[in-house]
C-alpha cells in the first residue's frame, strides 16, 4: 500500500510507495504542523505592537548566529528593505555588539534563536536596553530571550525524531518573519506601498513574464 499524505487543502492523497521517498509526508506534514502551531500560538497583540515599533524605527539591527538563524536574520532583512526599512542582518556577535552600540532610543533590535538560550544574543539584548533600543525576540516561549526581550515572538514545535529531515521550528520561524513583514507594511501604510510599487516597476521593466510574479528573483 502506498503511503498517505495531505495535500495543500487537506486533501489526503495516497502516493504510490514505489514513486516516493520514505521522508516525503513527514517533511510536508511536520511542516504544515508547524504553519498551524504558529497560527494557533502566536500573540496577534504583539506581533502588531513588534511591526508598530519597526515601521516608526530609525534602524534596524538583526541577530541569528548558527546554521538556521543567521539565515533567518538574512530574511527578515529581504522582507523588510523593500518597504523602506533601513535593516541591518547580523551573523556575527562581535559585530552586532559593534552596531548596537550606536543605536538610539527610537531604533529597534531583533534577536532569533531557536532555544532562547544563546549567551551572546541575550548578551546583545541586555546591551540594547542599556541603550533604550526597543527589542523584538523571535523565539521559543518560556525561554532566557522571551523573558528578556520587550517583545516576544514565540511558539513552540516539536522536532520530529529524523534527524536527516529539516527543522520544523524553521518553517515557524519563517512564518512569523512573514507575518511580521506584512504587519510592519500595514503600520508604514502609504509609504510601504510606495516602495514596494518602484521596485516592482524597476523590476517588471527587465523581466518578460506575464502575471503576478514573486517580488525579487
Amino acid at each position: 500500500m502506498g503511503e498517505l499524505f495531505l495535500t495543500v487543502d487537506q486533501t489526503p492523497v495516497i502516493a504510490d510507495s514505489d514513486s516516493v521517498p520514505p521522508f516525503w509526508g513527514s517533511v510536508f506534514n511536520e511542516a504544515r504542523k508547524a504553519l498551524r502551531e504558529v497560527e494557533v500560538q502566536l500573540n496577534p497583540a504583539l506581533l502588531n505592537a513588534a511591526g508598530a515599533a519597526i515601521s516608526k524605527a530609525r534602524r534596524v539591527i538583526v541577530l541569528g548566529l548558527g546554521g538556521s538563524s543567521s539565515t533567518l536574520a538574512e530574511e527578515v532583512q529581504v522582507r523588510l528593505f523593500r518597504y523602506g526599512v533601513s535593516v541591518i542582518a547580523c551573523k556575527d556577535p562581535y559585530l552586532a555588539r559593534m552596531s548596537i552600540s550606536t543605536l538610539r532610543s527610537d531604533d529597534v533590535f531583533i534577536s532569533i534563536s531557536a532555544t532562547g538560550r544563546a549567551r551572546e544574543i541575550l548578551d546583545c539584548v541586555d546591551l540594547a536596553h542599556h541603550y533604550g533600543v526597543a527589542s523584538i525576540g523571535i523565539t521559543a516561549p518560556d525561554s532566557a530571550l522571551a523573558n528578556a526581550a520587550e517583545i516576544a515572538l514565540t511558539t513552540r514545535i516539536s522536532e520530529y525524531p529524523d534527524a536527516l529531515t529539516p527543522s520544523a521550528s524553521r518553517f515557524a520561524f519563517l512564518m512569523i518573519i512573514d507575518l511580521l513583514a506584512a504587519a510592519t507594511g500595514y503600520a508604514m501604510g502609504p509609504e510601504a506601498r510606495e516602495n514596494l510599487r518602484r521596485i516592482k516597476f524597476n523590476l517588471v521593466s527587465e523581466r518578460t513574464g506575464v502575471g503576478l510574479e514573486p517580488l525579487g528573483e
